[in-house]
């Protein structure tokens, strides 16, 4: 609540807040420029996690995890777990991701590992592609034991890919 008025050639601005019970006087002895505006925020805030990242920014340009993908599914739910995402390859066979903002080690393979068997299950030839900035040399080897695949890619090549569709603008841009 407030209450303006004028003393003694002052403005007196009062302000009340109830919880906690608080009360702030302004005196405002010179007034120099005085305005009232009519503001309104339409700004959103949104919060991603690193993964949430690429993943968005994987759905928006396949190309950058491997060239010719089409996107099927995004969080796929099947008896193991979540698929992050459900692709078709350019010769038709499915290709199961599992992204990892961080260095990815033996318990992400173990998780692809397990998606990729329950969906080979159903007799389609499957793919998958663990996808991180890096991986373990026991990831690594645990990888290749299991015929799946390693693709790099970090968190700040995401950004950049969605930055550059949103058409958001570096301030290094408009310096010479």
């Amino acid at each position: 609540m407030y209450r303006v008025y004028i003393e003694s050639g002052s403005l007196i601005v009062e302000a009340y807040r109830r919880s906690p019970e608080e009360k702030i006087i302004m005196t405002f002895k010179r007034i120099l420029f005085l305005t009232s505006l009519s503001l309104r925020d339409d700004a959103s805030f949104r919060l991603y996690t690193s993964e949430e990242i690429m993943k968005k920014a994987f759905i928006k340009r396949p190309e950058i995890v491997e060239k010719g993908l089409r996107v099927v599914s995004e969080e796929k739910k099947i008896k193991s777990g979540l698929v992050d995402c459900l692709c078709v390859d350019l010769n038709g066979r499915i290709v199961v991701l599992e992204f990892k903002r961080n260095r990815a080690g033996v318990d992400a393979v173990e998780q692809l590992s397990n998606y990729v068997q329950e969906l080979r299950a159903g007799g389609s030839e499957v793919r998958g592609v663990l996808v991180a900035p890096s991986l373990t040399k026991e990831a690594y080897d645990k990888l290749k034991s299991l015929k799946l695949e390693f693709k790099r890619l970090s968190v700040e090549k995401c950004i950049e890919v969605l930055e550059s569709m949103r058409g958001v603008s570096k301030i290094s841009n408009f310096i010479s």
